[in-house]
């Protein structure tokens, strides 16, 4: 069997297959776009020859490639969510490439999507305060300023 394709020839039965599993007009509208921005990946990674069509070897379609790809969007500055779409794309596109017998599993549900990255959280005023009292170890104003503090905090609750 040849393992490969003209990417861009792909798109119209891609979306073939999209329209025969009900996926709405702007889903399909945007899984073509983020199937399309692959195809520029891929060929930049893979790299087609000059002049030549871009192909598509499924044997490079690999949990490792679509890792890069994930790697790429986030270095690229990608918002998460835009990120995930494309993902879900990539998802998508292998299950249909699986329905064509192209691929034999989906080295993209392999691939997580990506998390939103909390900054470190930094300790609030009032736990450095807390953490300062404990470290003086004067137990006995420890407690008493541990009570002021609590009863600052009931009133302001009113």
């Amino acid at each position: 069997m040849d393992k490969t394709y003209n990417l861009y020839n792909l798109e119209a039965s891609f979306k073939k297959y999209l329209l025969a599993g009900n996926v709405n007009q702007i889903t399909i509208r945007n899984y073509l776009s983020d199937y399309r921005y692959f195809c520029g990946w891929f060929e930049g990674r893979f790299g087609a020859l000059e002049g030549q069509n871009v192909t598509l070897n499924f044997e490079l379609l690999t949990v490792t490639a679509v890792s890069e790809y994930k790697n790429f969007l986030k270095s690229s500055a990608f918002p998460i969510a835009s990120i995930n779409r494309k993902l879900s794309t990539l998802r998508k596109f292998c299950s249909f490439c699986i329905s064509q017998g192209w691929l034999k599993e989906n080295p993209a549900k392999k691939v997580t999507n990506a998390l939103v990255e909390q900054p470190n959280a930094q300790p609030t005023l009032l736990e450095n305060f807390m953490n300062d009292i404990s470290l003086e170890g004067d137990l006995e104003r420890s407690n008493k300023i541990k009570s002021d503090v609590s009863d600052f905090l009931s009133f302001i609750n009113l």
